[in-house]
């Protein structure tokens, strides 16, 4: 089933006005409250996020017992797919992410596209080589965790451990204490994939260079993803050309990794 579910999702977000996943973003606005109830409590607010945390976890599994062999699996179907729709990201990386810094760099206004990513995404740079280089670093980092992470925690685990990695990221999004062990737990979530992603970014883009940073990195814990991530993305751009067409090549290099890990998962779902 779980194939099935992830063509429904896909077929949901790339063929129909949902590319965002569910109309709302129901994880977002919980953990909102999460950290209000949290700012409001003394004490150690890292226990108010992972019970913010556990509880949809908790109810997940509790509604998914519940409902499991009604109407042949069909509402046990609809929760996963919802569930994965609540865990896709929310800004079209491979869409409609980039269209704005994407203009300003068509009119060549190198200063409103770093205004642009300052305001969009916090990304401060003195270069539009270097500006590039964060923009396409973000792109990439936004498609691991609002695709590549959570179907491969789906496929492992079910829509219990990608909803967890989604609450996971947006905890870690919050400032504080509570948003560094977040940020340590989405490091870990993200290790396995992110590597995936890189096998598959070299076979889609340039395999020597890429493979090459990917065994450096092999063992690698303490580089952030999202580092990483834009280590792996310019290795495998096979054109040093100017920032916008990299940006192109860098959303269609992370377009192929999604239909490498679709086919991957189609096959061990036929073998297993």
């Amino acid at each position: 089933m779980n194939f099935l579910v992830l063509c429904l999702v896909a077929l949901i977000t790339w063929l129909s006005p949902r590319r965002t996943g569910l109309p709302r973003d129901p994880a977002h606005r919980w953990m909102d409250e999460v950290q209000r109830l949290a700012q409001r409590r003394s004490g150690k607010p890292h226990w108010w996020v992972g019970l913010g945390i556990a509880v949809p976890l908790v109810s997940l599994v509790g509604l998914l017992w519940l409902i499991e062999g009604i109407a042949h699996g069909l509402l046990t179907l609809l929760v996963h797919v919802l569930v994965l729709l609540a865990c896709v990201s929310r800004r079209d990386p491979l869409g409609a992410m980039t269209s704005s810094v994407e203009l300003a760099w068509q009119r060549g206004d190198q200063q409103a596209a770093a205004l642009i990513a300052e305001r969009d995404w916090s990304i401060r740079s003195d270069s539009a080589e270097s500006l590039g280089q964060a923009v396409r670093a973000t792109v990439a980092l936004e498609a691991l965790r609002g695709y590549f992470v959570p179907a491969f925690w789906y496929v492992l685990l079910g829509p219990v451990a990608a909803l967890g990695y989604r609450l996971s990221w947006l905890a870690a999004e919050r400032r504080g204490a509570a948003g560094a062990a977040a940020d340590e737990a989405c490091q870990a979530l993200e290790w396995i994939p992110l590597r995936l992603l890189g096998v598959s970014l070299a076979l889609g883009g340039r395999l020597d260079q890429t493979m090459k940073v990917l065994r450096r990195h092999l063992a690698d814990w303490d580089t952030p993803s999202l580092q990483l991530a834009g280590h792996l993305i310019e290795a495998s751009v096979r054109i040093p050309l100017s920032a916008e067409p990299r940006l192109r090549i860098t959303r269609r290099l992370l377009q192929h990794s999604l239909l490498v890990w679709a086919l991957t998962i189609a096959f061990l779902s036929l073998v297993g």
